[in-house]
């Protein structure tokens, strides 16, 4: 699968065609997320985090990108990266979202 299509079909009137056009879409790198909700929409800010030099402890993140979606829209997208990542798991093992838990390369060494 290219990175550009879809897992799911576009939902469209019956009878209509949907043709979509990702050549202009611009890539963004995100390790920082934020979601907040309303009654009508979900609100999903992207950003990047990066260690300051005089304090690699410490991390330093900035919202760059947002994407404001209606919950139709929300719930699809939630179900394509679900089914997503479950494939990446499947193939390369559970995935650690605890940075401390993480096996860090060449720790066996």
């Amino acid at each position: 699968m290219k990175a550009n299509e879809p897992d799911q079909p576009h939902q469209a009137p019956p009878g209509t065609q949907l043709r979509i056009d990702a050549g202009d879409a611009e890539t963004h790198y995100c390790n920082l997320t934020r979601v907040t909700a309303g009654p009508e929409e979900i609100i999903v800010d992207l950003g990047m985090t990066v260690p300051q030099p005089q304090n690699p402890q410490q991390l330093k993140g900035r919202f760059t990108d947002r994407v404001v979606l209606n919950y139709y829209n929300a719930k699809r997208l939630a179900m394509a990266l679900n089914a997503t990542v479950a494939r990446y798991e499947k193939r390369f093992g559970t995935i650690e979202i605890d940075p401390r838990k993480r096996e860090l390369p060449g720790a066996d060494e």
